[in-house]
């Protein structure tokens, strides 16, 4: 058909239509008589329903195999930059994956060696501690014996220099005591070369998570038990309608359901 002659017919229909409701808003239903008009009426606007559908159906179903084509020309074309485009971003994610994999294990190993090189320090540091402590104990006990002494005495000037002996020791243990506290605060292991990959440019790098459905109940109670957000709940209103027509007595928490006369002109 050509364009020309679809564009006379959709023309004639137009007005058809035009005018089929003007008639229809003039209508008066009051009497069995007007009743029948009316009847008369749907029956008319049934045949110029068909008559549009006779007028376009041609134009749908020439559009549609058009259509079809043009899709499937798209879904050729697309088909390889998008299996290349999977194929490259499912080998960056095996990499950053490995990456750190990687970078996790190193700082594992790193975390390791801190913490033993930290208890090995702390060792010594307790070990420190405990001389410098025995050397105090040893001070204490001579100053104790020096105060026995008389002044100028050989057991006096002895234990003098014994008390100096020691002090030096002591003040020589608090800093190796001093030294070996700020090591084990600064303990620092070399990393090997191994650092996680820059993500620059490729999205945040997390997995995606693919759900399936495999127990709908399931989803659909946690979803009435505030679990998951009403969000994920579609009803499907054209099976709920079905539903409710089929069943006229059932009754379902949380639908409202109005009810109004459906006429059909046979």
């Amino acid at each position: 058909m050509s364009e020309a002659k679809e564009g006379k017919e959709v023309k004639v229909i137009e007005e058809k239509g035009a005018a089929i409701v003007i008639k229809a808003k003039a209508l008066t239903i009051k009497d069995d008589e007007s009743l029948e008009t009316a009847k008369d009426m749907v029956r008319d606007c049934r045949s110029l329903m068909k008559e549009v559908d006779a007028t376009f159906g041609p134009m749908k179903k020439k559009a549609s195999a058009a259509h079809k084509e043009i899709c499937a020309q798209e879904k050729k074309h697309l088909s390889p930059p998008e299996q290349a485009k999977k194929i490259v971003e499912d080998s960056i994610g095996v990499y950053i994956t490995e990456c750190n994999r990687l970078a996790q294990i190193e700082e594992e190993r790193l975390a390791d060696l801190r913490t033993k090189e930290v208890d090995r320090i702390t060792k010594r540091l307790e070990k420190h501690i405990a001389q410098g402590t025995d050397i105090e104990k040893q001070l204490e006990e001579l100053e104790t014996k020096l105060e026995s002494y008389e002044v100028g005495s050989p057991d006096a000037e002895a234990t003098s220099k014994m008390i100096e002996v020691l002090a030096t020791k002591l003040r020589n243990k608090v800093e190796t005591i001093e030294i070996n506290q700020v090591q084990a605060e600064e303990v620092h292991i070399a990393p090997v070369q191994t650092t996680r990959p820059s993500l620059k440019g490729v999205g945040s790098g997390r997995k995606e998570r693919i759900p399936t459905v495999f127990n709908k109940a399931s989803l659909i109670k946690s979803i009435a038990e505030g679990k998951a957000p009403f969000e994920l709940l579609d009803v499907n209103m054209g099976k709920l309608k079905k539903y409710l027509n089929q069943f006229e007595s059932a009754i379902l928490p949380g639908v409202k359901v109005e009810e109004k006369t459906v006429v059909r002109v046979s």
